[in-house]
């Protein structure tokens, strides 16, 4: 069930994780930055040792002061054991984490909430040598 009471999330829990979804399409700014780091961090108070699930679908754009917040936010998690998966990006959004070397080595980033859910670790796209979305390759046998 959401729950109630911030700007730019909204709150839903599921057995032991949180999953939060973005509600603004555009984290911009070392100001929105700010104010996305204090709203993670109350819920990360509010949902003590909780998992958490970041869902960026509705994303359109994010700035680098926000994926600092992000990257903060996963260190803090990590201290106490506890994950924090990020899903539902954009093909953009995706090439700025891909860009950043972050999708796949410090973020563990997943098609949809489900899946982040499950912990499917299966990618439903990769990135080609010139940063294109493209389907995985078939395994050889």
């Amino acid at each position: 069930m959401p729950l109630p009471g911030y700007r730019f999330f909204t709150t839903e829990t599921v057995n032991d994780t949180t999953i939060v979804q973005a509600v603004d399409p555009y984290l911009q700014g070392t100001t929105v930055a700010e104010l996305v780091k204090l709203e993670l961090a109350q819920i990360v108070e509010a949902f003590p040792n909780q998992n958490l699930i970041i869902d960026l679908g509705k994303v359109k754009m994010i700035s680098s002061s926000v994926i600092s917040s992000l990257l903060a936010l996963k260190r803090q998690l990590a201290t106490g054991g506890v994950s924090l998966r990020l899903c539902s990006m954009s093909e953009s959004l995706r090439y700025v984490f891909k860009t950043l070397n972050m999708d796949g080595t410090i973020f563990d980033i997943f098609e949809t909430v489900e899946d982040a859910l499950s912990g499917d670790t299966q990618r439903q796209s990769y990135f080609d040598v010139c940063g294109r979305v493209s389907p995985p390759d078939e395994e050889s046998a």
